[in-house]
């Protein structure tokens, strides 16, 4: 920890970070927040489905672990995997976000789930230079959520799935 510094060392720290998370990194995820408003709950306040607002994209470093699979619960393998999502927070702050458990992240063709949110980063060991957000997830299953749109039709006016 560093006895003397100036409000220019850490704004040269957040802008190199942001220019190496921004620019070369550049992995873009999208955030959904969950809508307490538009979810219908039941007499003990919880939700079958739950609604989401549309996403919002920010950059992000991303830890993955391995996947896992689980066969012991459900018929078929279920798979499991765990990852960890690291923001800035000054983009998080600048994006108008703010990260909670049971928010839902799109990335690389999969959903997760925040299981916890630590925002413990100090730099110079200051509170107020608190650098990263970082987010523990784990993978959730997309019959879950509702984000995706299912696109619907007739498969017997469709003459294209005659091999299938």
């Amino acid at each position: 920890m560093g006895l003397f510094y100036r409000s220019r060392d850490f704004q040269l720290i957040e802008t190199i970070n942001e220019e190496l998370i921004g620019e070369f990194v550049n992995t873009e995820i999208d955030v959904y927040k969950y809508n307490l408003y538009e979810s219908e709950v039941n007499l003990y306040g919880e939700a079958r489905s739950k609604v989401y607002y549309q996403g919002l994209r920010v950059a992000a470093l991303i830890e993955q672990e391995d996947q896992s699979y689980d066969t012991a619960e459900y018929p078929g393998a279920e798979l499991n995997q765990v990852a960890t999502f690291n923001f800035l927070r000054k983009t998080i702050k600048n994006a108008g976000l703010f990260m909670e458990l049971g928010d839902i992240i799109s990335w690389n063709d999969s959903y997760w789930e925040v299981n916890g949110v630590v925002e413990n980063q100090l730099v110079y060991g200051q509170t107020e230079n608190s650098l990263t957000i970082t987010v523990s997830t784990h993978m959730s299953r997309r019959t879950k959520l509702q984000i995706e749109r299912v696109r619907a039709g007739d498969a017997s006016k469709n003459n294209s799935m005659r091999n299938i």
